[in-house]
């Protein structure tokens, strides 16, 4: 089997300190890895993303920091065709709560349900640098609902454990943009959903959109 340039190995030589040398030791043995050098090129791949992360962040935080009043006001008008208008003063009284974060569950009560019917759990999926910035004042979340159907490539399924809620699944077909103000945090401490299930929803959100990697579009 022939390697790819991007896979193939080099041999280099470097000089580094006992301390460490000890690090990357210590690393090995906690990782079982099979080598010190597998452990240095997943140090050095961790680097890399670490890097790219703060990338993407920075640029996310550089458009929220640009925003004119005329964007803002196209954000905000956004969040109100997701859900339904809320009154000003009660706009006043929310903005003062601390923001929702990636990963957590939160409840947002929609216009279309009948009066008798609670606040619906969702899972904030945007990133930080948006949902933290004062100028954003929506966020991306994804339903969670405790209907699940089979087999169902759409949806990402939850046990109990990882959310604090019953056996559950979020319908990312049904990603949403809402306003920060109409979101209520949980009464009761939840989980959060880690890195990797945001991932996997986001996949799923591709999916939807018909951008899976197994989708052909029908022909008309």
């Amino acid at each position: 089997m022939v390697r790819t340039a991007s896979r193939r190995k080099q041999r280099k030589t470097f000089t580094l300190s006992r301390q460490a040398i000890g690090y990357l030791e210590a690393a090995r043995k906690e990782a079982r890895s099979p080598s010190t050098s597998a452990v240095l090129e997943q140090i050095i791949r961790e680097r890399q993303q670490q890097r790219e992360r703060q990338k993407v962040n920075a640029a996310i935080t550089g458009y929220y920091d640009s925003l004119t009043a005329e964007d803002r006001e196209e954000n905000r008008l956004w969040g109100e065709f997701s859900e339904d208008q809320i009154a000003a003063e009660e706009s006043l009284v929310n903005s003062r709560r601390r923001p929702p974060l990636r990963g957590e569950i939160w409840f947002i009560k929609l216009p279309t349900d009948p009066p008798e019917k609670g606040e619906r759990p969702v899972v904030i999926v945007s990133v930080d640098q948006r949902n933290r910035h004062e100028k954003a004042d929506t966020v991306l979340v994804a339903p969670l609902t405790t209907t699940t159907h089979k087999d169902v490539p759409t949806h990402v399924y939850l046990s109990p454990g990882e959310t604090g809620l019953e056996q559950s699944c979020v319908r990312s077909e049904d990603v949403s943009v809402v306003r920060k103000v109409n979101l209520s945090e949980p009464r009761q401490r939840l989980r959060n959903l880690s890195n990797a299930r945001i991932c996997q929803i986001a996949r799923a959100i591709s999916v939807a959109m018909g951008c899976g990697p197994d989708y052909v579009e029908p022909h008309s």
